[in-house]
């Protein structure tokens, strides 16, 4: 069976959890680990005024902002 990418797992633990703040460090393990799975990463890091965060990979079919993960 297919697994879930990172971003679906995050979006799934987001939903029974919405305080979740994973670091820098665990998103970029994270990142590795999903590119190891599936060869491709659905998110990435970004750097922005509030720091480095992970930042979600539109899709082609996907119009509308960056989505940010905000650690605060």
């Amino acid at each position: 069976g297919t697994g879930l990418s990172l971003r679906q797992a995050y979006e799934l633990v987001l939903e029974s959890r919405p305080f979740i703040r994973p670091n820098a460090g665990f998103w970029r393990q994270l990142m590795n680990y999903e590119k190891l799975l599936f060869t491709r990463n659905t998110m990435q890091m970004v750097r922005t005024s509030a720091g480095v965060l992970p930042e979600v990979i539109q899709e082609p079919e996907e119009t509308g902002a960056a989505v940010y993960c905000v650690n605060v």
